[in-house]
């Protein structure tokens, strides 16, 4: 047996009533310890909330995005001294079994993972877009023995209802916190899959409350929303270049390809669009985060 030392890190900003369900789905599971809610600067009342109901949590100093909320939050959690994080956004809603079914994979790979991520489902019951893994076959004896036992490899998965090992992270460092948002789950994902074996879970399931099941886009997307596609450009410019030449040549055929979008459709602002794309584009040619690691 191994010890369930578990904690729920939920990251959050200005989602006050979704964040309620979510601590209150959390309080049922199965197997989890505590929970500890990054705030990042609500201004809803979310800290009074969290101070009435007496749950630990931190107030960040100004919005640091999703990527800030986490890297902080699970630097405090190994800080604590627990052995797995459970990490989600505020509109994630697990279930009574989601942690536990994430403990009986943990036990069939004999604890030897880097996260094990679960099955997000959206308000319909179908899958959610955004949150799908990046799945490989198995090769070896191993793998092909998780796989059927519904444990599949995995080299990337989002932030919603990913349990991440300690070890995997005194070793590979916490996410990126400058990338703010978007690509931030799938850097920090790919880069504990390199170090350790990760798996998709599909029997852990979760409910993620987004607004909408379909990709975000420049295109479709209001005005107002604009800017902080600059982030998004940037972030997956930069992993490419990480990866090497070949991914990079490739992302700036996908740099084209996206300004030919918007030159052949109906919508609005196209120069305003185009400019935002080409000036992430710019920025993630540039952009050299350093990584984090916990002082163990």
């Amino acid at each position: 047996m191994y010890e369930k030392s578990t904690i729920a890190i939920v990251v959050t900003y200005n989602r006050l009533e979704l964040l309620k369900e979510n601590i209150n789905a959390l309080t049922t599971c199965i197997g989890l310890e505590n929970i500890l809610v990054v705030d990042n600067h609500s201004t809803d009342g979310t800290d009074k909330y969290l101070e009435d109901e007496h749950i630990t949590y931190i107030r960040m100093q100004s919005n640091e995005g999703g990527a800030g909320g986490f890297s902080r939050g699970i630097e405090e959690g190994i800080k604590r001294g627990y052995k797995y994080l459970w990490i989600m956004d505020d509109d994630t809603i697990p279930y009574l079994d989601s942690l536990n079914k994430l403990f009986d994979a943990a036990e069939i790979v004999k604890l030897n993972f880097g996260f094990l991520a679960s099955y997000v489902e959206w308000t319909d019951q179908t899958p959610c877009i955004m949150n799908m893994p990046e799945l490989i076959p198995g090769l070896n004896r191993d793998e092909i023995e998780y796989e059927s036992k519904g444990i599949i490899k995995c080299s990337r998965a989002s932030f919603v209802s990913m349990l991440i090992n300690r070890d995997a992270v005194i070793e590979s460092g916490l996410p990126i916190k400058e990338f703010f948002i978007w690509g931030d789950d799938t850097e920090y994902s790919n880069r504990l899959a390199k170090a350790f074996p990760c798996y998709f879970v599909p029997s852990s399931i979760v409910l993620h409350k987004m607004k909408n099941n379909t990709p975000t886009d420049i295109i479709t997307d209001s005005e107002d929303r604009l800017e902080r596609y600059k982030l998004l450009y940037r972030n997956q410019t930069y992993m490419a270049r990480m990866k090497g030449k070949k991914d990079s040549n490739i992302n700036t055929l996908w740099i084209l390809y996206q300004i030919l979008k918007v030159v052949k459709s109906s919508t609005s602002h196209k120069m305003k669009r185009i400019k935002i794309i080409l000036s992430g584009w710019n920025a993630g040619r540039h952009f050299n985060p350093q990584i984090k690691f916990v002082d163990n």
